[in-house]
């Protein structure tokens, strides 16, 4: 198979050094998680498209890859790709993603950065003509390729915890920017929205990000989650996302940007009375390995590609689970 990564930004291939480079432990772009492919022949080759020449030769020379400036001379050059990624600015994803098509690549998936496009309309007619193509669009909210926190996500829907009673995130740089990934996480651990509002008015939120999105304070309930309250932070001070789930048996805490989760149990109170309590001598520790997520999602991509007997919903997050996201932040708004 071979991958072509279109955008050499931050999250597509150049990342500072110092945070990422090929010898480095975590895996923060497209470009280094298809490198590491690459290096273990789980690929044949992949290719950086850039329109702008000081990052093609940086990208270049980072990844030691083939880089085009246009999708135009990619498909004069080399005709088989396999999965695109895109990784442009959200307001061009549309028409990169039509552009695909209409230059008839017969690629087999494609990967889109979140949020999927600017508008529902848009994102919706996105995924039909892909659909009827057949050519899934995996969505890359990256918590969701994380194996543990799958492995969450069963355990919730196992009742191992008891019901969920109420969900606190503490977020920054706007509800669709950063806020998306909670909204995610929330379909994905509670089932069907069902209603939500913003709480107050525009002077209870912070102005971090975008005149046009801004980080709110939230209510939302939720199939299996009633009270679902969204905390906004101002991110001009720091960043952060948090997500503390209280169910019927445990807390359950997301926390350092969902690197880890800390799961605190119920157990007889040995001190006040008779009565439970939260305890915190006893604690699951788990690295959620999100600093590899990216390579999850692509290993993902490549099995689902790989299997005789394709199935959609072996795609841990699909356009379909994009434009749910679409549809709760648009009704809150």
């Amino acid at each position: 198979m071979n991958i072509a990564i279109i955008g050499a930004g931050s999250i597509g291939a150049l990342k500072s050094d110092k945070y990422e480079n090929r010898n480095s432990d975590n895996i923060l772009t497209h470009a280094h998680a298809a490198y590491i492919l690459k290096k273990k022949k789980l690929i044949n080759d992949f290719f950086i498209i850039e329109s702008n020449w000081k990052k093609r030769a940086e990208a270049n020379k980072k990844w030691d890859c083939k880089v085009f400036k246009s999708l135009e001379e990619l498909k004069i050059k080399q005709r088989n790709i396999d999965i695109f990624v895109i990784a442009v600015p959200t307001e061009i994803h549309y028409d990169i993603l039509t552009q695909i098509i209409n230059l008839r690549f017969n690629s087999k998936l494609v990967i889109c950065e979140k949020p999927f496009c600017s508008t529902i309309q848009q994102a919706k007619w996105i995924s039909k003509q892909y659909m009827s193509r057949d050519i899934p669009i995996v969505v890359d909210y990256i918590r969701r390729f994380s194996p543990t926190i799958q492995t969450l996500k069963d355990r919730l829907e196992s009742n191992e915890f008891g019901k969920p009673q109420s969900c606190n995130i503490v977020y920054t740089r706007g509800l669709i920017r950063d806020g998306c990934h909670a909204i995610d996480l929330c379909n994905l651990f509670f089932g069907e929205f069902k209603r939500g509002k913003i709480l107050g008015n525009k002077s209870n939120a912070y102005n971090d990000y975008s005149n046009e999105d801004l980080t709110y304070p939230v209510w939302m309930e939720y199939e299996n989650c009633k009270n679902i309250f969204f905390t906004p932070v101002s991110g001009n001070n720091y960043s952060i996302f948090e997500m503390d789930i209280l169910t019927e048996k445990a807390r359950i805490c997301l926390i350092d940007h969902s690197k880890t989760t800390k799961i605190f149990p119920s157990k007889p109170e040995k001190i006040y009375g008779d009565f439970n309590s939260i305890t915190y001598e006893s604690v699951e520790d788990i690295n959620n390995e999100l600093v590899n997520s990216l390579y999850f999602l692509h290993g993902n991509c490549i099995e689902y590609l790989n299997s005789k007997n394709k199935n959609k919903y072996d795609l841990f997050c699909t356009s379909v689970d994009a434009i749910l996201v679409h549809e709760v932040y648009k009704k809150i708004l």
